[in-house]
């Protein structure tokens, strides 16, 4: 009998090359994708189909439909999809997973190590980005071929084991067993397409019949949903659903797919003579069977998840990250994009802050003070994990527009900190005005109200420039809100003049808030001064992301002027 040991050991490198060829070609494919896998979440509708066919392209290109269900689970936490809009594109990812398992099950290990040197010498010579990055694609898928041959010959002594040949038959003969140790194994290692590779290297070897093999096709493709639990762990009510109707879709499919299991496998074998391409078919079969049974009765199954999952009591803790992914970092386009989104959220934050500010500083509500204190605590913690998150996505092999947006970044949530804690110091000085029991002067209030309401309206221009994708819209935004700066210093000028005069003419409300009255205008200009920071980086950005658009445009040999740059004031 053979020593076990040269096998495990064979079994589990060849696994983790065929892990390690998935992840390089997974990260290949979306960098040479570039904004294409951005845009295409962005650009979900409310079309169920639309989101079908996204959730397979998407998944083709990380080649994981754990990520992308990761990545839904935020988003849907973020109300930036709906429940019913995310399960179209569940499905969809589930349908996108199975094409490297169609691919791998084709016999062509013999050419692996060629796609490997081939992928190689394209990744090092090569002149453009993109070139490198599709060699980069082809080496990864060499590493799979590679894995694949490695498992296959390894598993070839198990023949001489009576016991591991009657384990796989107890599969065949306990179907709910073999889906029971796939689940499992899936979810220790966070991969179907490992698991169905395992058994299509068993399958190769005449070690597994296909009755054996599909019952744990089926525990691969519950195991798959560990991943997307685990990220819902403590994120929004929003976010969990997304994780569990992921999980419903695959136990119901295979509750449904079971009892018919020996019609399932006539169907398979029917559709070739090859054992490894029948169960790459049998994997495709079944996400494309739950696709087409569950897409119809999305709207119910949407209102199944919210009875099982229920809205929380409580208000969700502002400043608990909505975005930021610690699975998204191995994709840095997508955890750039989560960044931003995160930024976003901050942004609409002190935008609200900032058109509050005013009322909570007239009025005479303590609880109004306290609830932006808590809303200015949020936004510097949120602050702390955006860069703590950016920092984390710049370890990684970034494209020179992904550099540009962490920058960008970084500049715009450090403005946006600033932002609150001015509005917070202006809120401070509510408490201070009603400790001391004054008001500020008919006048004075008038001019606060003035300014505020400028400030206001730059903030809110600049805030609705961060989350507008149209570049031309976008930028005309921030120009026109970097423009108004001179007139709100203009208009704190004016102010301070109105304010001394008030004072040389004895006015006591204008005595008693005086302090008080000209740091709250000069408040108001230092969120005006960081609002134009905010802009002036906007145009900074685009203009140089339609500057690269431009340069890397193929106009020929036929010289053309610019038409203009986009984002340009």
């Amino acid at each position: 009998m053979t020593s076990l040991a040269p096998i495990l050991i064979g079994i589990s490198g060849g696994l983790a090359i065929f892990i390690y060829g998935m992840q390089l070609g997974g990260e290949g494919l979306q960098k040479a994708a570039g904004d294409a896998l951005r845009n295409l979440l962005h650009r979900l509708t409310s079309h169920r189909l639309m989101g079908v066919l996204a959730g397979a392209v998407v998944t083709v290109l990380i080649q994981s439909s754990s990520a992308t269900t990761v990545m839904l689970v935020g988003f849907a936490g973020a109300q930036l999809i709906s429940l019913q809009q995310s399960i179209g594109v569940i499905l969809g990812a589930d349908i996108g997973t199975t094409l490297t398992v169609q691919l791998i099950a084709f016999k062509v290990t013999d050419y692996a190590l060629l796609m490997i040197a081939l992928g190689l010498v394209i990744r090092l010579a090569g002149r453009r980005q993109r070139h490198r990055y599709i060699g980069q694609v082809i080496l990864g898928f060499g590493f799979i071929f590679f894995g694949m041959g490695l498992m296959s010959r390894s598993v070839e002594p198990l023949r001489s084991y009576p016991m591991f040949t009657k384990a796989l038959l107890t599969f065949g003969r306990s179907p709910l067993l073999g889906v029971l140790v796939a689940s499992g194994f899936t979810a220790i290692i966070q991969g179907s397409a490992a698991t169905i590779g395992l058994v299509l290297s068993l399958s190769m070897q005449g070690l597994i019949s296909l009755p054996a093999a599909i019952p744990l096709i089926f525990g691969a493709n519950i195991g798959t949903c560990a991943t997307a639990l685990l990220s819902a762990i403590g994120a929004p009510t929003k976010g969990l659903r997304v994780a569990v109707a992921h999980t419903l879709f695959k136990v119901l499919g295979v509750a449904i797919f079971l009892p018919f299991l020996r019609y399932f496998i006539s169907l398979v074998e029917a559709t070739t003579p090859s054992l490894p391409r029948q169960i790459a078919n049998a994997h495709s079969i079944f996400n494309i069977g739950i696709t087409v049974m569950f897409l119809p009765f999305a709207p119910y199954l949407g209102r199944l998840v919210e009875r099982m999952v229920p809205e929380r009591g409580r208000l969700e803790v502002l400043s608990k990250p909505m975005h930021l992914d610690r699975h998204a970092l191995a994709t840095p386009a997508l955890a750039v994009n989560a960044a931003a989104k995160e930024v976003e959220r901050v942004a609409a934050l002190t935008a609200e802050m900032v058109r509050d500010s005013v009322g909570v500083l007239l009025g005479h509500d303590e609880g109004a003070i306290r609830l932006v204190a808590t809303k200015e605590d949020a936004v510097d913690r949120l602050f702390k994990e955006i860069v703590s998150y950016l920092a984390n996505i710049s370890q990684q092999t970034l494209s020179d527009e992904d550099s540009q947006r962490i920058m960008s970044l970084l500049f715009i949530v450090n403005d946006l900190e600033h932002i609150g804690d001015v509005v917070a110091n202006i809120t401070h000085f509510s408490q201070k005005r009603m400790d001391r029991g004054v008001m500020f002067s008919r006048q004075g209030e008038a001019e606060i109200r003035e300014i505020h309401e400028k400030v206001n309206t730059v903030v809110e221009r600049v805030v609705s420039a961060l989350g507008i994708e149209d570049r031309e819209t976008a930028s005309e935004l921030a120009a026109w809100s970097l423009a108004q700066l001179p007139g709100i210093l203009s208009m704190e000028r004016r102010s301070r003049q109105s304010h001394m005069q008030r004072l040389q003419a004895g006015l006591n409300h204008s005595h008693a808030t005086s302090s008080i009255h000209l740091d709250v205008i000069n408040g108001y200009v230092r969120i005006a001064d960081y609002a134009t920071n905010i802009a002036q980086t906007l145009l900074g950005r685009m203009t140089l992301a339609a500057h690269k658009e431009f340069e890397s445009a193929d106009y020929g040999n036929e010289e053309r002027e610019p038409q203009g740059v986009a984002g340009s004031p």
